[in-house]
């Protein structure tokens, strides 16, 4: 991930955090939100790819664009692979 990306990344996730109602001038915050988001982008992915069980909290999610753009710099290749499936074949 470099740092120009994250960085793009890191004024979404302070916008999203700061609507959410939480403070997102604190950086702890946003890097704590960051490595949730992370987490949760490629939890998504893998249960719609089918790899994670279906089961549990990520199974239903649905990946946010924000989450999306997480996935995109965070995950490359988990990025991939579910942009390839979800093309109409």
């Amino acid at each position: 991930v470099s740092a120009y990306q994250k960085k793009g990344i890191w004024h979404a996730i302070a916008k999203e955090v700061r609507t959410l109602g939480d403070c997102g001038r604190r950086s702890t915050h946003c890097h704590k939100r960051w490595e949730d988001l992370r987490h949760w982008a490629r939890k998504t992915a893998e249960a719609q790819l089918g790899m994670a069980s279906q089961r549990g909290r990520g199974a239903r999610r649905t990946l946010t664009p924000l989450m999306a753009r997480i996935l995109a710099v965070a995950y490359p290749e988990l990025d991939g692979r579910l942009r390839a499936s979800q093309q109409p074949q």
